[in-house]
């Protein structure tokens, strides 16, 4: 309790005219907070997480939540309490603007693959030997380096990764977010777990899928101008930010649907591009 008053008062060291919580988030937490730094307008959306009350009462304006809705749109509401005009920005793709690229040899084709999650969300994480199928695949068939990211937690199941494909053929990345945006824009394709890399990929322009069972690619999916999702016929999303924190530690029934054979041929299809 301390350390949470003690970070309310260097909010408001900051004071802020207007706090915005975006969504999904620990909103009776970031309720508080928003309260404590004093900002005139606190604004974030009307929902109960973790069981934990609406906290609308610490609001100045609550926003209601659209069901289905990707998360960029359920944010990009938030805006409307200050009478911002939001319908530009709405269904628009994110870009982030890449650096130069340096040329590299012809011919050689550049895999990006992030085989992790946040630690609290490994039910979300495709297996790794199926990971592997797919990266010995594009280095027989296209002759591909691959190029394999993670964060530190992460590590150690990226080395194992990087030996089922074969450190000949594959490099560990483990690096700042930022070195590793730089990095990801050299790939001709991002292979990825639902996570923020699979986001920055996309961001990026590069040519990502992402894959999916348990979470819903409506409302969390990749919204790059290359960007393409994989799900397993007739699986749908069961993961819901207030109801279903956690679905264990081990990958997710829906994901193991997920055949490297169905990867690989939206991998071809967009190689073929």
């Amino acid at each position: 309790m301390l350390g949470h008053l003690a970070f309310g008062y260097r909010l408001r060291r900051g004071a802020p005219d207007v706090a915005l919580m975006l969504s999904p988030g620990q909103l009776a937490k970031g309720a508080l907070y928003m309260q404590l730094s004093g900002a005139q307008k606190r604004i974030a959306h009307r929902y109960p997480h973790l069981g934990n009350p609406a906290s609308a009462f610490l609001l100045t304006d609550a926003v209601l939540e659209e069901e289905g809705l990707h998360d960029i749109e359920q944010n990009l509401n938030l805006l409307l309490p200050l009478n911002i005009d939001i319908a530009p920005w709405q269904g628009q793709p994110y870009h982030f603007p890449p650096v130069p690229a340096q040329p590299r040899p012809a011919g050689v084709k550049i895999i990006g693959f992030h085989a992790g999650s946040a630690t609290d969300f490994t039910w979300k994480r495709w297996p790794l030997q199926r990971f592997a199928e797919v990266g010995r695949a594009l280095v027989t068939e296209h002759q591909a380096k691959i190029l394999i990211f993670s964060g530190a937690a992460e590590r150690e199941q990226s080395r194992q990764l990087q030996q089922l494909i074969g450190e000949a053929h594959a490099s560990l990345i483990t690096t700042n977010l930022l070195a590793a945006a730089g990095l990801i824009q050299h790939c001709d394709l991002f292979l990825s777990n639902d996570s923020g890399l699979m986001h920055i990929a996309a961001a990026l322009g590069v040519a990502t899928i992402g894959i999916f069972g348990p979470t819903d690619e409506r409302t969390t999916g990749p919204r790059g101008v290359r960007s393409s999702v994989v799900r397993a016929p007739g699986t749908s999303p069961v993961y819901h930010t207030e109801r279903h924190h956690s679905l264990g530690q081990e990958t997710h029934e829906t994901l193991l649907k997920v055949t490297p054979a169905l990867v690989l041929d939206k991998i071809a299809d967009i190689l073929s591009q």
